[in-house]
């Protein structure tokens, strides 16, 4: 059993898919074992030819290809019969991996088992911070709004467009990294 598989879902942006993949091999130790699942959610034919001659197959890394366009969750649940690992990690293919973060992932949710989702600091593409949770709707948040919730109780409402350097607690994720236990 690896310790991560990874779901990546392709839709007419292979090269994004590629370049993904790269900084993932390029920044995870040698000490994390890990699977890539890609999932092809029935790309134009000159997409999925481009993703398949380009695309590294190996061992760890496989690609397969949906008859029909099932979304962004639908793509991810094609790739579980694929999946055996520890932990799972949905990826949005426009990321770029900048540090090892599936080692620090593995570690903090190995530490904290009570921890049932994480998710990794987000960077635009120019590497400004960019906010990767959200707080909950509610009817406070609507009437105060963020700001105010994020001064009033910053435990519950910890400021978004903040980076941190230790992990905190949120309540919203946002979709482009989400990292659990299988």
């Amino acid at each position: 059993m690896k310790d991560v598989a990874i779901s990546i879902i392709n839709y007419n942006t292979a090269k994004y898919t590629i370049a993904c993949i790269d900084t993932i091999i390029d920044h995870t130790s040698k000490d994390v074992t890990f699977d890539i699942v890609v999932i092809d959610n029935n790309s134009e034919p000159d997409d999925f030819e481009y993703l398949g001659n380009n695309l590294q197959v190996q061992e760890n890394i496989t690609l397969h290809r949906s008859p029909i366009n099932k979304g962004f969750g639908g793509g991810h649940m094609e790739s579980l019969p694929y999946v055996n690992a520890r932990y799972f990690l949905c990826l949005n293919n426009d990321s770029i991996f900048l540090n090892d973060c599936l080692t620090h992932l593995t570690q903090h949710l190995d530490s904290h088992p009570k921890v049932g989702l994480a998710t990794a600091q987000n960077f635009d593409e120019h590497g400004n911070f960019s906010p990767s949770f959200h707080h909950y709707k509610t009817f406070w948040k609507l009437l105060l709004g963020k700001k105010t919730l994020e001064r009033i109780n910053p435990v519950k409402f910890p400021e978004r467009k903040k980076e941190y350097t230790q992990a905190i607690k949120i309540t919203s994720p946002n979709g482009a990294f989400l990292f659990f236990r299988s």
